[in-house]
């Protein structure tokens, strides 16, 4: 527990270092939220969509807490990049090689960057969210909010899980990383973070479905507006979440020491 911690503090100095490169980590998430935020306004004011109508759990007066709750629930994602970035400096650097083989259990490694990253998320994720509570036309309850942290945090380790495994395709073999950041565009381009499912057209849905990271923001949703672990699909919703946020993690570690035992580092 003791290394956990020491990386921790360590990882969070370091990104305290550069202050604008840190800003620019959570202003971008806020950027983004400009074109939903923009479309929706559009759609839900712009007569193009009668009053009272919706889209999926979408309408005209809890549009913006819902848009404001997904970007809240994407602060886990920026765990993808951690070990990539981490792992990148290191070996630029060359110190990477007395990283990976220095006298501690590669677990704590993992975890101990993962720690450092919730600590620096925890204020904007904490900011936006109390924000959305208070301007929100519904109000969760204590138990759905929970729930919601919840996943929030199974997505968070989902995205590690990933993000342990780009790491080592980085060191590894930089060209199978650049591959599969390639097709993982895609992936993300239909996890709905801000867009209900119903915004695409009906041929694209079963692909949405297929999207694990969609459950995520969806079930999310449902329980923002419903406080019910049981209405409609939440429970196929939060099946898949929790497959994935015990999964992810699990495999990611498997997969990076089996790269990095058969590849070592690439261009060292």
């Amino acid at each position: 527990m003791s290394q956990i911690w020491a990386i921790s503090v360590l990882n969070v100095k370091s990104s305290l270092r550069y202050k604008l490169s840190f800003a620019l980590t959570f202003v971008n998430p806020l950027i983004n939220v400009l074109f939903p935020l923009f479309l929706m306004t559009f759609l839900f004011t712009g007569n193009i969509i009668s009053p009272g109508t919706s889209i999926g759990v979408f309408k005209s007066e809890n549009y913006i807490s819902l848009i404001l709750l997904g970007t809240s629930g994407s602060f886990a994602g920026g765990f993808f990049g951690i070990y990539d970035g981490k792992f990148q400096l290191e070996k630029t650097y060359k110190t990477l090689p007395a990283l990976i083989i220095a006298p501690m259990n590669r677990f704590n490694l993992l975890l101990g960057l993962f720690l450092s990253h919730l600590v620096l998320i925890l204020t904007p994720f904490t900011v936006i969210f109390v924000l959305n509570y208070i301007i929100s036309p519904t109000r969760p309850t204590i138990a759905a909010i929970l729930l919601i942290l919840l996943v929030c945090f199974l997505y968070a380790l989902t995205q590690a899980g990933i993000g342990i495994f780009v790491g080592a395709l980085g060191i590894s073999r930089n060209n199978w990383r650049t591959l599969f950041l390639f097709f993982f565009r895609f992936v993300i381009m239909f996890n709905c973070v801000t867009f209900p499912k119903e915004i695409f057209p009906e041929i694209i849905h079963p692909i949405i479905d297929l999207n694990p990271f969609y459950h995520f923001f969806e079930l999310n949703r449902s329980l923002w507006v419903f406080s019910d672990i049981f209405y409609g699909v939440n429970l196929f919703h939060f099946l898949i979440v929790i497959i994935c946020g015990i999964l992810s993690p699990i495999i990611g570690i498997i997969l990076f020491n089996k790269i990095y035992e058969k590849y070592g580092i690439e261009g060292m």
